[in-house]
């Protein structure tokens, strides 16, 4: 099919379907329109008759297009025993001449059913309005139930919420004089802590006083054996001197004593000869 021109099963009224990337599904829709001006053609869709599309002729048929023959009209263009043609599969893909016979016979053949495809669609179109007014119904049967089903709810909930509401002013209430009764309390042994933290706090000054009168003590008392001791150091040592200083004394004699014995034992030449 050319740019300009729409495939053989794009025909006003005619049934396709439309693959809807959200839904992920096709949905069936209607040709509502074809526009040889603007070179489109407008579908609207059968659920919705108030939603449509618009898709230029230069997409139809061809990947990633929306619109799509409907299953039971993908036969049109093929042969009695089910396969198409040749020509037919060149046309499709747009490697053929567009066959304008085919396209004339298809416009003079759009012109006479084109009454007839609009009835089956209004009828089509009744249909379905009919039974989305009685979806409608259904769905303000359901509302007013709902709605009723919603007004007893609320009824009980509001009884609800005054019992929960007069039982949380008395838990409150409870609370109020718990909270009164135990601040009162914590006052009161706020007021005994504070008598026991004075007695203890004398204590510690008596203590503390105590402790420095016998430290005092303890420091004299130490002073006292350290004069002591030193006292009797210093006594010890004049002693130890003088024993070192007679004990020498009595070496000194001694060793004069046994030189002099030394001397009287020699005979005189021998002293002479040393004296030599």
């Amino acid at each position: 099919v050319g740019a300009g021109e729409h495939p053989a099963w794009c025909q006003l009224t005619a049934k396709l379907q439309w693959w809807s990337e959200s839904q992920k599904k096709h949905l069936p829709v209607y040709v509502t329109k074809i526009d040889d001006k603007k070179k489109s053609v407008v579908v609207t869709f059968a659920a919705d008759k108030k939603v449509w599309k618009e898709v230029p002729f230069s997409k139809l048929g061809r990947k990633g297009c929306p619109l799509q023959p409907f299953p039971a009209s993908k036969d049109n263009g093929d042969d009695k025993d089910g396969s198409k043609s040749k020509d037919d599969s060149k046309a499709e893909d747009g490697t053929a001449t567009p066959d304008w016979w085919r396209l004339e016979k298809s416009k003079l053949l759009d012109k006479k059913e084109q009454s007839k495809r609009e009835k089956a669609l209004e009828e089509e179109m009744k249909q379905i309005e009919a039974k989305e007014a009685m979806k409608k119904e259904e769905r303000k049967r359901k509302a007013l139930l709902e709605a009723e089903k919603r007004k007893v709810q609320e009824a009980f909930e509001k009884r609800k919420r005054e019992a929960e509401q007069q039982k949380l002013k008395e838990e409150e209430e409870w609370r109020q004089k718990l909270r009164e009764r135990r601040e009162k309390e914590a006052k009161e042994e706020e007021e005994k802590e504070r008598e026991r933290e004075a007695k203890r706090e004398k204590k510690r000054q008596e203590k503390e006083k105590k402790r420095k009168i016998e430290e005092a003590e303890e420091s004299k008392k130490r002073q006292a054996r350290e004069a002591e001791e030193k006292k009797k150091r210093e006594a010890e040592e004049k002693e130890k001197a003088k024993r070192e200083a007679a004990e020498a004394a009595k070496a000194q004699a001694e060793s004069a004593r046994l030189q002099a014995e030394i001397m009287r034992q020699l005979p005189a030449q021998g002293l002479m000869g040393m004296a030599q």
